[in-house]
């Protein structure tokens, strides 16, 4: 006796009793049976997009050829899609067979040693029996649960009013039902639809399980190889790597200037002789650098000797010049006595803010603050405008606290570069503020581009529109805001409309400062 593939068989055998055509939905509970069909010569099958597609292609069929139809679907959810034309067979009267994949009896029948093919299966005989008694029902306008059905469901109608539920944990809309993976039968009244049968399979649980259990196998799958591989490395980054981590961050502050950072060494280690070049690398950069601050202290201490010394000289030029011009008659010569002058005093200012700078670079720039009286400070603008180009001048009575012999220093740098770049009349205003004395010095001439404003202060910096014929060494401004600090003060340029300002805000001496 020869042996024959049940589903071989069954094709075979329905295709003797005049049935050629198979509609339905593949899967892998019915693969055997598509397969067989394929394999028939006289066999056709016809895929649908869904399971209730294709059962109503089926009810079709054999309502158009006036023959039996035939319908397939897998296991589970989609043999729960055939229910509906079930039921539109059942209440037609037409010849339409339906055939699913096995199902998971044990699930519902206690059965042990049953062949298990998925988790998936669900009662398909006792859902059948809910759609239909779900239908006698719905003639009859009484909904309740049968004592034969072991699923929770609900009843809806089309606008999805709930009928019936028989549990909280049925699901409670069609689109909640779909959400769940659970089955979604169509109530058959007559010719038409009347409303569905919501069943809670459990499907979507177990799905749900199954995803996780398959998530935490492959998990366990992917770490197998990666933990061997994930020690070695760990090995690797104590006994090689984290000495390179170590010398990474002594390189970044090394960088930084920091020559004091730490760098562990073990001689007995692989890289031992390597940390050591580094930290020899380490002392010799702190020498150097210590060398190069001597040299450039020496430097700044023979720019500011010989600044001293230079300051000496000059002054007995313009002395001599200035006792000249007081006795010369002749007006040729005056006109050079007086040049000669002139060009004493700018040699002289030169070397000030030279001097200046030098003994602020070597922190001997020292500000020794006393209470001043506003009209001293308005003395110190008097003496300091030796060329007569004040040309108003007001300062309210106050007590300042500051530096007389510094704040003079500003002064004269303010007024010099109010001679040498703008050469019009000044003018001094003056108010009090909340924190102190607001002196603005006002000259007439072209000022500074906006955008040079903010490099006014900078060292050796001198403005594009500056007279390159005027002597000047671009240390002025610097050292003055550098004293307006120590003194508490602050120093501002900007440009007006009609000229260029300098402001002064001098501080205040408060009560028990």
């Amino acid at each position: 006796m020869s042996k024959v593939k049940l589903t071989d068989y069954v094709v075979e055998f329905l295709q003797k009793k005049g049935i050629h055509d198979f509609f339905g939905y593949q899967g892998t509970m019915i693969a055997h049976l598509v397969d067989s069909i394929e394999k028939n010569p006289h066999a056709r099958s016809h895929s649908s997009y869904h399971e209730q597609g294709a059962a109503f292609a089926a009810c079709g069929y054999a309502q158009a050829k006036n023959a039996c139809g035939c319908a397939y679907a897998p296991s589970g959810p989609g043999a729960a899609n055939l229910l509906s034309g079930v039921a539109d067979a059942y209440f037609d009267s037409l010849p339409v067979i339906f055939i699913t994949g096995q199902l998971n009896t044990y699930e519902y029948s206690g059965i042990t040693g049953l062949r298990q093919q998925g988790f998936q299966e669900i009662d398909m005989v006792s859902i059948n029996r809910i759609g239909k008694e779900t239908a006698v029902q719905w003639e009859q306008g009484t909904f309740f649960k049968p004592d034969f059905s072991p699923y929770d469901y609900t009843v809806t109608d089309l606008s999805g009013t709930i009928l019936l539920k028989t549990s909280a944990s049925a699901p409670s809309s069609v689109a909640e039902a779909v959400r769940r993976h659970d089955p979604v039968l169509d109530v058959t009244v007559g010719q038409g639809v009347k409303g569905h049968v919501l069943i809670a399979a459990g499907y979507g649980d177990a799905l749900l399980k199954t995803k996780k259990e398959l998530a935490i196998f492959a998990v366990l799958l992917l770490l197998m190889p990666v933990i061997p591989v994930f020690l070695y490395t760990a090995y690797l980054n104590h006994t090689v790597l984290k000495p390179f981590y170590r010398m990474k961050e002594f390189t970044r502050h090394i960088a930084m200037g920091d020559l004091d950072f730490p760098l562990p060494m073990d001689r007995k280690h692989i890289f031992g002789a390597f940390t050591e070049s580094f930290d020899i690398m380490r002392d010799q950069l702190k020498e150097a650098r210590r060398k190069e601050a001597e040299a450039n202290r020496s430097k700044k201490e023979l720019v500011a000797s010989l600044s001293h010394d230079i300051k000496t000289p000059v002054a007995s030029i313009k002395l001599t010049s200035e006792l000249l011009l007081v006795t010369e008659k002749e007006k040729p010569v005056r006109d050079r006595l007086q040049t000669i002058y002139q060009k004493s005093d700018q040699i002289d200012h030169l070397i000030t803010n030279m001097l200046q700078a030098s003994l602020d670079e070597l922190g001997e720039l020292t500000v020794s603050l006393s209470e001043v009286s506003s009209s001293a400070v308005e003395a110190m603008i008097r003496d300091a405008d030796y060329c007569g180009r004040i040309a108003s001048l007001t300062i309210p009575g106050c007590i300042l606290l500051l530096d007389p012999f510094r704040l003079e220093q500003v002064i004269g740098n303010i007024l010099n570069n109010s001679y040498k770049y703008a050469d019009t009349r000044v003018n001094v205003v003056s108010q009090l503020t909340e924190d102190g004395l607001r002196i603005e010095f006002m000259d007439y001439g072209k000022g500074v581009p906006d955008e040079e404003l903010p490099s006014l202060f900078g060292k050796f910096y001198r403005g594009s529109n500056s007279d390159k014929k005027a002597d000047g060494s671009g240390l002025g401004l610097y050292i003055s805001k550098n004293l307006m600090e120590r003194m508490g003060g602050i120093i501002e340029c900007r440009n007006r409309s009609d000229g260029f300002s300098v402001i002064l805000y001098l501080p205040l001496r408060h009560p028990g400062s």
